[in-house]
């Protein structure tokens, strides 16, 4: 009996530890993109606001803002979390300009979002 009640206590704990790190994602991030635009000599660093206002079981949901000229604004973005992995992407839009979908693989480590776009650039978001 003691061995289940143990199990049921360790469970507990878990689910507490899985909620908790499952809100302490929710939060506003801000990171920088280099972007090497067609037909100049170098590089372009573009602000990107990553806002994630929704995370429930694996599914996490936001907003991604982006400064640039051709592809900037705000688009809502989704994606999953498994364990300290977040792959999230944007959501398509009808009015959206063509090649302006976003994905990024992501580590979650603190308050440090680091990873990958889908294009293989390095990325890192700050909360």
């Amino acid at each position: 009996m003691r061995v289940l009640e143990a199990i049921g206590v360790s469970l507990g704990f878990g689910l507490i530890s899985i909620a908790s790190a499952q809100q302490s994602l929710v939060g506003k991030y801000s990171g920088q993109l280099e972007v090497q635009p067609p037909g100049t000599a170098s590089p372009v660093r573009l602000g990107i606001e990553l806002d994630i206002t929704h995370v429930e079981g694996n599914t996490v949901k936001g907003s991604l803002r982006r400064y640039a000229k051709q592809c900037g604004g705000v688009q809502p973005i989704a994606g999953t979390l498994s364990g300290e992995k977040l792959r999230l992407s944007t959501v398509k839009e009808p009015s959206q300009v063509l090649g302006c979908q976003m994905a990024f693989d992501l580590v979650v480590a603190g308050g440090k979002l680091a990873g990958t776009t889908g294009i293989g650039a390095p990325i890192e978001f700050t909360k």
